[in-house]
């Protein structure tokens, strides 16, 4: 018998190449109070394009399946204001609730259908909670997002790519992943070899399935917090998805724009100088450095030909001895590795297999330089 998962991705999975389509690598997820007035998008949106964020998902559907505001309008104005800033929009939506009854989901799909044709194009539409609905009800759902929104990525159902409770991603995980729900041998979704096939841990081959993970995060307390999440999710591979709280006037308060300013400049700090860009051939390479101190790492390849590497080392000599100073098998949209300390060498090894892929190296800009 075939299995409901298998039906479901030979029927309604976006083309192998969607997630080429996805520019970005952190987006912010913000909720619409209840009873708010239109909050001006202006001042959210200059706040997460300083952050560096090129994507944003509206949550503007109540518990009760009701529309917080006016789609003609309030969303229109926040598409065009977000075009701006070149960000991109799409929807956060909570497609099942708590003691459900048929005229919620009613309301629900009537009010979902409203946004889907407000003539805006959505570069996401996030489904949340659709673990509580029964299989028959994805079908129609899906089908509905997909003829109204044909360039949206759903990420929701059986197809959300989750990271760990944490946020973050293994180290080693690839964009080719194989969903939980569809182990064909019947491993339990939590065991340690159904998390490595999910995550096509160290082999992107093993994967059954596209699609690059987003890591849900709640706001943390500090930049540095922030600064490192990004690390392990987008530094992984992976989409950084920051869950922002805003006030009763559907604003961020001072706080938060505090936080996002402070991570800008911090992020920024680590990324300004570049003192390498290279291409990685598949082999093995010597280069030279002039000067040779830095502190990131940043490896990305060429994604229209899908994940290549299978394994890469960086290795750096000083005093006559080589040291380590970074390792793994797939480097896919992106690796970024902070090394503990500066690295001051003076020659690099550089191994690759089975592809290319470039490098950059930075030096972090201390707070006394800017």
């Amino acid at each position: 018998m075939e299995h409901y998962y298998e039906k479901y991705y030979k029927h309604h999975a976006p083309s192998a190449n969607a997630l080429l389509h996805r520019t970005t690598d952190r987006i912010a997820s913000i909720k619409i109070p209840l009873g708010s007035k239109h909050p001006d998008p202006e001042p959210i949106l200059a706040l997460l394009h300083d952050a560096g964020f090129n994507g944003v998902l509206l949550n503007c559907i109540t518990p009760g399946g009701k529309l917080v505001l006016d789609p003609a309008g309030f969303l229109a104005l926040f598409a065009e204001t977000a075009n701006k800033y070149s960000i991109q929009c799409g929807l956060d939506i909570p497609c099942a609730f708590p003691g459900k009854t048929n005229r919620t989901q009613q309301t629900f799909r009537k009010q979902l259908r409203s946004l889907l044709s407000s003539g805006i194009s959505f570069f996401e539409i996030r489904l949340n909670n659709t673990e509580q609905m029964g299989q028959p009800e994805w079908d129609p759902l899906f089908s509905m997002i997909r003829q109204m929104q044909p360039d949206a990525v759903i990420s929701g159902g059986p197809d959300r790519r989750r990271s760990n409770p944490g946020g973050s991603l293994p180290p080693l995980s690839s964009s080719r992943y194989t969903p939980r729900n569809c182990f064909l041998n019947g491993e339990a979704p939590n065991n340690p070899k159904s998390i490595e096939r999910h995550y096509a841990l160290g082999n992107p081959f093993n994967g059954l399935y596209y699609l690059q993970p987003e890591c849900d995060i709640p706001l943390p307390p500090t930049p540095e917090q922030l600064v490192e999440a990004y690390m392990n999710s987008a530094g992984n591979g992976g989409i950084m998805n920051v869950r922002i709280p805003m006030d009763d006037h559907g604003m961020f308060s001072t706080e938060t724009e505090e936080l996002f300013r402070s991570f800008a400049r911090r992020l920024n700090a680590l990324q300004s100088r570049e003192i390498l860009s290279w291409y990685l051939n598949d082999g093995d390479q010597l280069l030279e450095l002039y000067p040779g101190s830095f502190d990131l790492i940043d490896l990305s390849e060429d994604m229209s030909s899908g994940e290549r590497v299978r394994a890469w080392k960086i290795e750096g000599k000083t005093a006559d001895q080589w040291q380590t100073l970074a390792e793994g098998t797939i480097i896919g949209f992106r690796r970024l590795r902070l090394l503990p300390e500066p690295c001051r060498c003076t020659l690099l090894r550089l191994t690759v297999t089975g592809g290319g892929a470039e490098l950059k190296l930075y030096s972090k800009v201390h707070d006394h330089e800017q």
